[in-house]
């Protein structure tokens, strides 16, 4: 089974999470306010580009989202992902502050099949492929 993943933030950091999950899986559609960002690697993976994350939430049957946005927005962006049903990787920090992250864990808690994890980019090509070999994600 391939997992399709959304890319949120088409920066530096996001180009490192776009490599890794096309050599594990699928990256399906990318995200960044930045249209040329967007569509640099929308194009380089075969990715359907977007500029709104909520409205590639509703085009798109995701399963993971990577969060790869500037810290501040890494809170909110899970949040919506985790409400929309998807799987969360957010890269590191998890928050700015411990009560958006205990927000991001308790929106996580109803829906504990719904796994949310933080990585520092080190380590996202061990973590993508373990998600991408994992049998199943979803229960």
């Amino acid at each position: 089974m391939s997992y399709r993943f959304a890319l949120l933030g088409c920066g530096r950091i996001g180009a490192r999470h776009a490599a890794q999950i096309a050599s594990h899986g699928h990256l399906a559609a990318v995200c960044d306010i930045d249209p040329s960002r967007a569509s640099a690697l929308g194009e380089q993976y075969g990715a359907q580009i977007y500029h709104s994350f909520t409205q590639l939430l509703q085009s798109e049957n995701i399963d993971v989202v990577s969060v790869c946005t500037p810290n501040g927005l890494h809170a909110p962006h899970s949040i919506e992902a985790l409400q929309a049903g998807c799987h969360v990787l957010c890269e590191k920090p998890m928050s700015i502050s411990t009560a958006s992250a205990q927000l991001m864990a308790e929106t996580g808690h109803v829906r504990p099949e719904l796994p949310i994890g933080t990585a520092a980019t080190l380590f996202t090509i061990t973590l993508i492929e373990h998600i991408c070999k994992a049998s199943p994600l979803i229960p």
